[in-house]
């Protein structure tokens, strides 16, 4: 966002900060993105633990 954006919307202040607020449209991004990442990331790694008790190709991480 610009800093015009920012300035129409009242979305001026810093993180942690008492006059920060958050755009709401990017949150449900967010959690979208991050979702997506842990279910691969789980994926992966079922992946690999499913090897190691086969026995079967490289187990390493």
């Amino acid at each position: 966002m610009s800093r015009q954006l920012h300035a129409e919307t009242g979305m001026n202040g810093a993180p942690r900060t008492p006059d920060f607020a958050a755009d709401e449209r990017a949150i449900s991004l967010g959690v979208r993105a991050m979702a997506g990442l842990l279910t691969e990331r789980l994926a992966a790694r079922s992946r690999v633990d499913d090897r190691r008790v086969s026995g079967t190709g490289d187990a390493t991480r």
